[in-house]
């Protein structure tokens, strides 16, 4: 399961307005029993949910369904295959579409085997969208996909109804708390829990955390367990 958010904020200094996407670090392998189709075991390890393009003008916060084609179509977006200005535009990512029917046999659409993401743009001012599995490109100001979703939108959305606040009109500081806040809540599902990713888009620059939260959760649980090891050793 994943836990994918995106908040937008347009309040305070212009070089400080922008896009804050936030992901668990995970990715859960289940396994199946081949005979009857039960699951029989799953597997949980570490993994990017959150890219950022090579020029640094887009980041991507992905979600669903993790295979060769899913891999294939985020690479090439990433590379600068396809036009995102026009797809946004358009309002539609029909290569998007297209991978995810192609997956469903020509009959119905089977959601547990497809994607959507969101999108966090700075080719003029920083840009929020929802890009839906059958490529519909939405400008949006705050969501949460994925597994982990209901936890972390309904934590959000407490959080903005206590405080009497609307997305955009925040601060980059209470949009990164939001999605810290939606993070821990999403903490209720078993497959979002653990690791997570940060990256922000602003006017001037796209700022991707994950190398330094490793870091310093590295060094948090070296830490801590020195703490442990000192206590017990007195």
């Amino acid at each position: 399961m994943t836990t994918i958010i995106g908040v937008k904020a347009e309040k305070g200094k212009k070089n400080q307005r922008g896009i804050v996407l936030g992901s668990d670090g995970h990715l859960t392998s289940i396994k199946y029993d081949w005979g009857n189709g039960n699951e029989i075991g799953k597997t949980r390890f570490p993994y990017t949910k959150l890219y950022v393009s090579r020029d640094g003008l887009f980041a991507l916060g992905l979600t669903g369904v993790n295979d060769e084609l899913y891999a294939n179509f985020f690479n090439a977006l990433l590379k600068g295959k396809y036009d995102l200005k026009s797809v946004i535009k358009k309002g539609k990512f029909e290569e998007f579409e297209r991978l995810n029917a192609s997956r469903w046999d020509g009959r119905h659409p089977k959601l547990e085997i497809s994607n959507e993401f969101l999108l966090a743009t700075r080719f003029e001012e920083p840009k929020l969208y929802h890009v839906w599995t059958l490529g519909r490109v939405e400008e949006i100001t705050g969501r949460s996909l994925g597994g982990g979703s209901k936890y972390s939108g309904d934590h959000i959305q407490r959080e903005l109804e206590r405080t009497g606040r609307e997305l955009p009109d925040i601060t980059m500081s209470y949009a990164l708390k939001l999605v810290n806040d939606g993070l821990i809540g999403a903490d209720k599902d078993p497959h979002s829990s653990g690791l997570f990713d940060i990256v922000v888009a602003t006017e001037e620059k796209m700022f991707n955390f994950e190398k330094e939260i490793k870091k310093r959760m590295g060094k948090a649980r070296k830490d801590t367990f020195s703490f442990i090891r000192e206590q017990v050793l007195i």
